[in-house]
């Protein structure tokens, strides 16, 4: 699991070097997007969470998942 912090949640404004490694094709064949957790929201500030492609987590593991502040989406295709 990796976690790459950005500003704001929809339109995720990342420093330079996350957005390039999130960008980059190595990175995009071994992960997927699997959500994000807004945290810090008078920052306007999110984490964007990537697991490998392969991951799957049962409903148990979702809910142990961190809950942010204010929205929190979580994908498992």
């Amino acid at each position: 699991m990796i976690v790459l912090q950005s500003r704001g949640i929809i339109n995720a404004d990342m420093d330079p070097l996350p957005r390039q490694l999130a960008l980059s094709p190595r990175f995009q064949n071994l992960y997927r997007d699997f959500g994000a957790i807004r945290f810090d929201w008078f920052h306007d500030r999110s984490y964007w969470i990537y697991v490998l492609k392969d991951m799957k987590f049962d409903e148990d593991q979702l809910e142990k998942l961190p809950k942010g502040v204010g929205s929190v989406q979580r994908i498992n295709r």
